[in-house]
């Protein structure tokens, strides 16, 4: 095994760790665990693990915590224009096509690009 490999595998871990709903989960079960030795740190720290759990569940707190990294302002159909490329996420090919000879996109690649000629449309019609 290499190094990146290692570093990898181990980013990969921390990350199951740490993200729900796996955190939460860790907090009730070490706080249960604590209860025959320390009863009221084993009781917080299980309460506080079930909070967690469900504060990173409930739409207000997800939208909260989404909020800063949503800056990006919501592209207009004369935005559409100044575009040199239109990137389609999600889409991807079929890749047994034997009428075709060679892969083809897929229903999602063909939909995106219908919405892109609807909207060049739109904004060719308004200038």
């Amino acid at each position: 095994m290499t190094l990146p490999t290692i570093l990898w595998f181990f980013k990969k871990l921390l990350a199951t760790l740490l993200l729900p709903p796996l955190m939460p989960l860790l907090l009730i079960a070490a706080g249960l665990l604590l209860l025959p030795w320390k009863a009221r740190l084993g009781r917080s720290v299980a309460w506080a693990g079930l909070l967690i759990g469900l504060l990173l569940c409930t739409p207000i707190s997800v939208g909260w915590l989404i909020a800063p990294l949503e800056n990006v302002p919501v592209l207009r159909p004369e935005d559409l224009a100044r575009g040199q490329a239109i990137v389609i996420l999600s889409a991807g090919w079929r890749q047994y096509m034997p009428e075709y000879g060679q892969p083809t996109p897929n229903r999602l690649a063909w939909s995106g690009c219908a919405m892109v000629r609807e909207w060049r449309a739109q904004a060719a019609c308004r200038s």
